[in-house]
């Protein structure tokens, strides 16, 4: 049982060197300059997560729209370098973090967006003191998507939402891992799944059982878009369409090739970034307040038109 739990609360720990892997702190892109802010932030738990913060130097301009990059269960904050370049050079600033267990943050377990939401909710804090960010979005891969409409689903005040490889249920996540060793007869999985569940409490202090986003999706309204790899053999493909089916609000599907953590073309980039444009050009309902249920994220967790995008939409 430690093995698959393993894969699910301490997968290989991404760990790099700040000064070289994220480059040096002020750099030139498409001929402007930019800054990158490292820094920690003590979350709600009393561990340090070590943050990013990609921000215009060639302007003074006080605050711009924000997108806070969400890595998977694997990652840490170096894999929102291409996403910067992406949108830095359109006017949004980019924030990024190891979360909880992951790169070089303290913690030693993940939890597939348990926790993770909760840190999402400390730096949104952050942020939002600081005064520098005229309206802050959420982009997040596998686990950071998970972690996002965790969150959204209680902050109507997110402006939108990129859901990279999105799960239903880690639940489901767990099932597959189980069916993916041969050995296991398909007549112990409910055991197996019930002492996996009871170990991953054990050790890393959470229920597989509520790490469930297609149960929270109802509650997001903002516009999202929803990549996800036709050949992802992780979460499959279905699993973002249930999801985008679910979703209430504004919404886009893009599927591309590729499999669960491959990287994605520059062309998908290039429409995710149009589409953004699209949301922050449009104006903005009025915005409710911050749910109190983030109090208590296990009972209350944690204008374009609505198209499905297939892969031959962005050649």
């Amino acid at each position: 049982m430690k093995g698959i739990s393993k894969i699910i609360i301490r997968p290989i720990r991404e760990i790099y060197k700040p000064e070289v892997d994220l480059g040096p702190s002020s750099f030139i892109l498409k001929g402007k300059v930019y800054k990158r802010n490292d820094f920690q932030i003590q979350n709600t738990r009393g561990l340090n997560l070590e943050c990013s913060w990609f921000i215009p130097k060639f302007s003074d301009k006080e605050n711009f729209p924000c997108i806070i990059y969400c890595h998977g269960n694997c990652g840490s904050r170096c894999d929102a370098l291409e996403i910067a370049k992406a949108l830095l050079p359109i006017g949004i600033s980019v924030f990024t973090l190891d979360f909880s267990g992951s790169g070089l943050s303290e913690g030693e377990y993940v939890s597939l967006g348990y926790y993770e939401s909760w840190d999402l909710k400390t730096v949104i804090q952050y942020i939002k003191s600081t005064g520098n960010a005229s309206c802050i979005g959420l982009w997040g891969r596998s686990m950071g998507a998970a972690s996002c409409i965790l969150y959204a689903s209680c902050d109507p005040e997110i402006t939108f939402l990129i859901l990279d490889s999105p799960f239903t249920s880690l639940k489901e996540v767990s099932e597959q891992l189980i069916s993916s060793y041969k050995i296991i007869p398909r007549s112990l999985f409910h055991y197996v799944f019930t002492c996996l569940r009871e170990t991953i409490l054990q050790n890393a202090h959470f229920d597989i059982l509520e790490v469930c986003p297609v149960k929270y999706i109802g509650k997001c309204q903002m516009p999202a878009i929803f990549l996800h790899a036709t050949k992802d053999r992780l979460v499959n493909v279905t699993q973002s369409r249930e999801l985008y089916d679910k979703y209430p609000g504004d919404k886009y599907l893009l599927e591309l090739g590729g499999g669960h953590n491959s990287t994605r073309p520059a062309l998908v980039l290039e429409r995710v970034v149009e589409i953004l444009i699209d949301i922050l050009e449009s104006p903005q309902p009025p915005q409710e307040t911050l749910e109190d249920g983030m109090k208590t994220i296990r009972a209350v967790p944690p204008s374009f038109k609505t198209k499905v995008l297939s892969q031959n939409d962005i050649v």
